[in-house]
């Protein structure tokens, strides 16, 4: 309302300056939305037992370690270049040396852990990177069962118990369940 009480309408260039400014602040939640998903084009263990990420701009990460963490396995980086996991070790009671009890999945700054509650004997991508596939079994003992997660949420999605013929995600480790110890 204007002093003499006559309702304002807004002319073109106000419109357009609106217009403007949206088209601005969608561009820059755009950058934003494409920097955190930035690629990775390098991951390691450092002589910290953490793992690190070196990102195609140059930037890196270490990322914080899990409680009673005392070491990682080598981060794998997943095909569609934005997704990394690795083997949590941690010592156990048991043996001399540490075992891995669970996943870490690192994708675009968010951490999901995946642990079936047993030691971890091996794990893989499936497809580029949206799920993973993980053999858990008893420190002591033979594989219990092969679990296939969401690598983004963390759920789980399907298992085999080594009973029947295995999904295609399960193939690799059939012999675990057969008496064979197949390589990891």
């Amino acid at each position: 309302m204007t002093a003499s009480g006559k309702k304002r309408v807004p002319n073109r260039s106000t419109i357009a300056r609106v217009f403007c400014r949206i088209g601005l602040l969608l561009s820059l939640l755009l950058l934003i939305a494409v920097a955190d998903g930035q690629t990775v084009a390098r991951a390691y263990v450092g002589q910290d037992a953490k793992a690190h990420m070196i990102f195609a701009n140059g930037a890196e990460e270490i990322v914080t370690p899990e409680p009673q963490q005392v070491g990682c396995l080598e981060p794998v980086i997943a095909r569609d270049k934005r997704t990394v996991a690795w083997s949590v070790l941690v010592d156990n009671c048991c043996t001399s040396y540490p075992v891995a009890t669970a996943v870490v999945v690192h994708r675009n700054r968010r951490k999901v852990v995946l642990s079936t509650g047993q030691m971890i004997y091996g794990w893989q991508f499936v497809g580029d990177g949206k799920r993973i596939a993980v053999l858990s079994g008893p420190v002591h003992g033979s594989a219990t069962g092969v679990y296939l997660y969401d690598s983004r949420s963390g759920k789980l999605v399907a298992m085999w118990q080594g009973k029947g013929k295995p999904p295609k995600w399960a193939e690799r480790w059939k012999a675990e369940f057969d008496g064979e110890r197949a390589s990891l």
